[in-house]
């Protein structure tokens, strides 16, 4: 099943800002290309804003343009999380699956 709003954000401090909840979900990073990541965490705005401001290894390199978010209990994070990676094969969850 894909993510409940699959449309994409630009990936960027003001559209973090304007769009991102601070709440427990589920976010992936994308490019037109790629969908790069896809992570669970207790705050999704904060969680993107920490991935905008790193910029590191993977991530840097695979240049993320987009991002997209959906609201989770913790409690089904990591089901969740499985079954969206499962589905869109994204670049970094695979490369650390290894």
């Amino acid at each position: 099943m894909p993510f409940a709003h699959p449309f994409s954000r630009a990936f960027s401090v003001q559209s973090i800002c304007n769009y991102a909840p601070s709440a427990p979900g589920i976010y992936g990073l994308s490019n037109a290309r790629h969908w790069i990541v896809i992570e669970s965490t207790a705050d999704i705005r904060e969680a993107l804003l920490a991935q905008l401001s790193e910029r590191n290894g993977d991530l840097n390199a695979l240049s993320p343009t987009g991002f997209t978010f959906e609201l989770c209990d913790a409690s089904m994070q990591t089901s969740r999380q499985n079954r969206l990676v499962m589905e869109y094969e994204p670049v970094v969850n695979r490369l650390h699956s290894r």
